[in-house]
């Protein structure tokens, strides 16, 4: 059978579901041989992001992107979240990334989609637009 970092993320949720902290402290050190053993250690970045994603699938939770110019308040961070929670039907785990060359708005990245409402954004779509490089 051939391996892939999903079947080492299933393997791995699975074995973890009953286990105390302690027995989850061994079984993730074994886990962790195991990969190496196979020589897929490379993939280890892969496994925890699969990990991760199933994790949430299960949980019924999205996790979703916000990339801002600058810090915000955890007031408009938790309305935010509240709205998309709606919106989504699920809970949302909203990961907030400052990215300082943005100079307004932001970028909101849910899944592999992408809103851009950033000043920035806009005033790349203009130059593209003005150039007669766009595809609109």
């Amino acid at each position: 059978m051939r391996y892939t970092p999903r079947h080492y993320a299933e393997t791995y949720l699975e074995l973890s579901k009953n286990q105390s902290p302690t027995g989850l402290i061994k079984l993730t050190k074994n886990f962790w041989q195991l990969v190496y053993r196979h020589k897929h250690f490379t993939w280890r970045d892969r496994i925890i992001k699969e990990v991760e994603r199933l994790w949430n699938e299960h949980q019924n939770i999205k996790p979703i992107e916000l990339t801002l110019g600058r810090p915000t308040t955890d007031k408009i961070l938790e309305s935010l979240s509240q709205e998309l929670s709606k919106k989504l039907d699920k809970e949302v785990e909203l990961k907030t990334v400052i990215k300082p060359h943005l100079l307004g708005g932001a970028i909101l990245k849910i899944d592999d989609t992408r809103f851009d409402a950033s000043l920035k954004g806009k005033l790349d779509k203009l130059y593209l637009n003005l150039s007669g490089q766009s595809n609109n």
